[in-house]
């Protein structure tokens, strides 16, 4: 969560809208995959931003989340309520997702487009827009491995996916509808009751960016901490696990 984008950031844009009506246009002669991407802002400097930045494209769906829905989940928020809130717009898309106002600060606007271009519904289940190595996770705290390893061993008996070294980061990631739902169930029924009991959750995540939140806003977002508690962070994570889980073809 931030201010808007500094000069540079705009030019960037700039750069990413040539290329973008460049990869549109090469793609008119194909079967268009429907998407739609909720383009994730909580103020009126983030929702303008937004839509400077996406409002123009046709997947994109700006959406500022209600502020009696903020909390501690972030974006995480999505999965709870409030994407099943507007599921008549999604149900019959090919893929579904989130992504932030502010991704092109942490994805390049062309990985973005490519994976676009190159999602399929006949090939993919889901498509993740930025997957990294496990080793990046556990920066943020000493706790973060063990509140997530505790909570996924509790709510993935089967543990088909106990070796994957991978994790999206950020909320940024779409799928079909049926997974949507599939995930949202389990984030709800079982995910998210278990991360919550555990003893560690709350820990300090010591997560500091440019352009973090003051510990006064923290303190009213989460109603608990006045700084960024493991929790969002444990959460961000399982989405690809859970992919991986349920044996989706997995574009990234």
């Amino acid at each position: 969560m931030t201010t808007l984008f500094s000069k540079s950031i705009a030019n960037r844009i700039g750069a990413n809208n040539r290329l973008i009506s460049s990869l549109e246009s090469s793609k008119e002669e194909k079967v268009v995959v429907r998407i739609k991407l909720y383009v994730l802002c909580y103020d009126d400097a983030s929702e303008q931003t937004a839509k400077s930045v996406f409002e123009h494209y046709p997947w994109a769906r700006i959406y500022r989340i209600p502020v009696e829905s903020q909390s501690h989940l972030f974006e995480g928020v999505m999965y709870q309520s409030e994407l099943m809130k507007v599921y008549d717009e999604w149900k019959d898309v090919d893929f579904v997702g989130t992504i932030s106002y502010k991704i092109i600060r942490k994805v390049p606007f062309d990985h973005l487009l490519n994976i676009f271009n190159t999602a399929d519904p006949v090939l993919h289940d889901a498509a993740c827009f930025r997957v990294v190595p496990s080793d990046l996770f556990w920066l943020h705290s000493p706790s973060t491995r063990t509140v997530y390893e505790d909570t996924y061993k509790k709510t993935m008996p089967h543990r088909v996916s106990a070796l994957v070294k991978r994790y999206v980061m950020y909320n940024f990631w779409m799928s079909k509808p049926y997974f949507m739902v599939d995930y949202i169930s389990f984030f709800n029924t079982k995910w998210l009751p278990t991360l919550e009991s555990h003893p560690n959750v709350w820990d300090n995540s010591n997560y500091k960016t440019d352009y973090t939140l003051t510990p006064d806003k923290l303190l009213a977002l989460t109603k608990k901490v006045s700084y960024y508690p493991t929790h969002p962070f444990v959460n961000e994570r399982i989405a690809y696990r859970y992919m991986v889980e349920r044996k989706l073809r997995i574009l990234e």
